[in-house]
Formats: structure tokens, sequence, C-alpha cells
């Protein structure tokens, strides 16, 4: 089978035997074409053809029929920047980019996990600072401080935090406690189970968590309610967490409900309550 370079032009020169008044019209299909294409001075030029095989068949045709007479197989090459070579090349340089931008991307990702280490740091820092202060105090400074942190526990910022992370530092406090004092696991087991449950915060907890809560802001779930009366009690709950500046993520405990579920909330509300997209939710709340 010939071999064609790839955008090349192929000329084919088609001789008949027969000359004279005699002589018959030739006419050509380039593979399997359904058109007949006439040859004119004796010459089939071809362009622009595809890489891949190729076939001509020769007819001739008498006025009545046509009827072969001869055929031509050829292949047309692969273009250059389809070769071999070059598909190495493209691979080679795919696999450099993927390598670059992995390396990019773990460089991102140290320097992300060393600002966190030396955030946490700092905390850390600032903590044992405010705990050596709190020791330095005296029995009267500790008691105006003991009173400011009641009245503070009443205030919507801590409300809705305090409980939850008191119940989980003390969990872990007994947890860690259970882990350095028993050495059987069986019973280690037994304890951890334990300590768990006697943290959990039971629902009588709850229900003064949300009375006072309620209390706190009974004005702002009154003058709430009556101008937009066809929100739920879930609705306003909500109300109450967005208005203490509290996110998503630590809304979704407190309602018992899942990250995306408070964000579906959200836009519920936003419908009831008939906000625009460029209107700030908690901004909104903390007008009213």
């Amino acid at each position: 089978m010939n071999l064609i370079k790839y955008n090349t032009e192929l000329k084919i020169n088609v001789i008949s035997g027969i000359y004279g008044a005699s002589k018959p019209n030739l006419f050509y299909k380039l593979d399997k074409n359904s058109d007949f294409i006439q040859i004119s001075n004796g010459f089939i030029v071809l362009n622009n053809l595809n890489s891949g095989n190729h076939s001509i068949l020769i007819y001739k045709h008498d006025g009545a029929s046509y009827e072969k007479v001869s055929g031509f197989d050829f292949k047309v090459a692969e273009p250059w920047y389809f070769s071999f070579w070059m598909v190495l090349l493209y691979i080679l340089i795919i696999g450099a980019v993927l390598f670059f931008y992995y390396k990019w991307n773990k460089l991102r990702y140290m320097q992300k996990l060393k600002l966190q280490a030396e955030e946490l740091k700092h905390q850390r820092e600032i903590l044992e600072m405010e705990l050596k202060a709190e020791n330095e105090l005296n029995v009267q400074e500790y008691q105006k401080h003991i009173l400011e942190l009641e009245l503070q526990t009443k205030s919507s910022e801590v409300a809705g935090k305090s409980l939850s992370i008191a119940k989980q530092s003390e969990m872990i406090d007994n947890i860690q406690s259970i882990l350095d004092s028993e050495k059987d696991f069986n019973k280690l087991k037994s304890e951890i189970k334990k300590a768990i449950k006697i943290n959990e915060v039971n629902k009588h907890e709850w229900e003064i968590f949300e009375t006072n809560l309620n209390q706190i802001h009974n004005e702002f779930i009154i003058n709430l309610s009556k101008k937009y009366p066809n929100l739920t009690p879930k609705d306003i709950k909500l109300c109450i967490y967005l208005k203490m500046n509290l996110s998503s993520k630590e809304i979704a405990p407190m309602m018992n409900i899942s990250f995306r579920g408070v964000e579906l909330h959200r836009y519920r509300l936003r419908k009831k309550l008939g906000l625009s997209q460029e209107e700030n939710l908690s901004k909104f709340l903390l007008s009213l």
C-alpha cells in the first residue's frame, strides 16, 4: 500500500487504452462515496485528505451504466504533531505540569500548616497569660471576676457556646484521667462510655438553657412574632442564634440538624422575611 505524506497533494494520472470516438468517459469514487466524479484531462487531484487508509475506484460510463475498471489503495500518514515522539513529548509536558502543580500545592499546604501552628502557639501563650493573671487575683478580685462571668453567661454572646464547650472540656479531662489510670482494656472501655454518658447534656439542662435564652431575648421574640406572624418556633430560634452572631457550624448541633440543614433553613428564613440577596440576614435581625 502506498504511503502519502499528510497535507500533501495527490495527483493520479489515469490513461484509457481506447482512443478516438469510442473513448469512454471515466469517473472515480473516493472511499465508497456515492457520487461519481468525472476525470478531467486524465488526472485525479486530491487535497486535504484525512490521515488513514483510502481507496479510489475507477469506472467507465457508456451512457447507461457504470462499470468498474480499476482501483488504487493508499494510506495518508499521521500529521507530524501526532507522531510517536510528539505524543511522548506531550506526555512529558503534562507530567511536568502535574508534578510542579503538586509541588506548588504541597508548598501552600505546608505554609498553611505553619501558619496554623504559629496561631495555635500564640493562642496558647495568650491562654497561659490569662491563667497566670487569674491566679494572681486576690480573693476579692476573684469573687468580682466570678460575678462578672455569671453576668456574661446570661448575655447573648456566651449563651450559645458555654454549655457545649464546658461539657466537652470536662469529658475530655475525664477520659484523659481514665486513660492515665486504667490498664485493663475492658474496664477502660466501660469507664470511657460512662464518662461520655455522664457528660452528655441532658434534656433538663437544654430546657433551662432555652428558657434563659428566651428570657434574654423576650422583647426581640415578641417584636419578631408581631412583625412576621408566619414564622415557626424553629424560625424564631434560628433568628435568635443569628442575632447572637453564631455561625452555621455553631448553630447546627444546637438545633440538632446538619450544617447543610442550617444553610437551607437560613435560605427559607430569608424568603419569609422578604430579604434580597444583597441584604445581610444577621444585620437585619440586629436592627429589629
